[in-house]
């Protein structure tokens, strides 16, 4: 990726000053890497919020799991997978299928 034309400043025979190009290249390089690193940080969050969802699905109680109506393989699935997996099937066939609590939980992406 080029820097931006516009910024560069072009000495009066015409050749490029190379200090302007050099600076030009660097915000952007560090534009870059701001943008690369917030995206990680976004994904460690996500993934934290996943680990975290699934320790309280974890520390639930058979009673309330039956309450829930939620079958205890979807859980077991559910619990074993890492962080950066997504929901398991079961998981959404239970929350399309009920409409509940589940699928708020989860509401459906726009388009």
């Amino acid at each position: 990726m080029r820097p931006n034309t516009s910024e560069i400043r072009r000495r009066p025979d015409g050749s490029i000053d190379t200090d302007s190009y050099v600076r030009c290249a660097i915000v952007m390089r560090n534009a870059h890497i701001g943008l690369v690193l917030s995206t990680i940080r976004l994904i460690f969050a996500r993934w934290h919020e996943r680990m975290a969802e699934r320790r309280d699905i974890d520390r639930m109680s058979a009673r309330e799991m039956r309450d829930l109506a939620i079958p205890s393989d979807i859980v077991e699935d559910e619990c074993r997978r890492w962080p950066w997996q997504t929901m398991s099937d079961g998981r959404d066939a239970l929350a399309a299928s009920r409409g509940d609590l589940v699928a708020a939980q989860h509401p459906p992406k726009r388009r």
